[in-house]
């Protein structure tokens, strides 16, 4: 970009680059190694960054140099509430998902009920129940990745 001046390539390759990355996280299973979900992260932060940085620098070209700073601070503004309003719409879902997809299927109120699942706990269960949140986390990230939706 600096060398030739132009702009529009990288955020449209990007873009696709990011595409990929999502279509392969909605791959995502109980059976997905983590390098493989660790890969499919760096796709998105390497598809995801380009269009950041592009847009902005698409900004401080398109507005006066006396609106440097206001064009610069109003796409961050809106980045910031974007992924604010994102991240909370998303994790509703997700945990809602949970919920659904683990109601009943935890032995005996396992893990002290839903509210306080961690890494410690799911381990500390029988192998039954382990299975069982970790097909309720997998299909609880399904919607949120993709359209297709999972029976529970």
């Amino acid at each position: 970009m600096s060398r030739t001046g132009r702009y529009k390539l990288l955020p449209i390759l990007s873009t696709g680059l990011l595409a990929l990355a999502i279509s392969l996280l909605t791959r995502i299973g109980v059976q997905s190694s983590l390098w493989a979900i660790a890969a499919s992260l760096l796709l998105v932060g390497l598809g995801l960054r380009p269009v950041f940085s592009i847009a902005v620098a698409a900004i401080q070209n398109a507005v006066p140099v006396g609106m440097l700073g206001i064009g610069t601070a109003s796409a961050t503004m809106f980045r910031l509430i974007g992924g604010a309003i994102g991240t909370t719409a998303f994790g509703a879902i997700f945990s809602s998902g949970v919920a659904t997809h683990l109601a009943g299927r935890l032995l005996g109120g396992a893990a002290g009920g839903l509210g306080s699942v961690s890494a410690e706990a799911v381990h500390a269960l029988p192998v039954e129940a382990q299975v069982a949140v970790l097909d309720g986390t997998s299909q609880a990230l399904h919607p949120i990745l993709s359209s297709r939706r999972s029976v529970p």
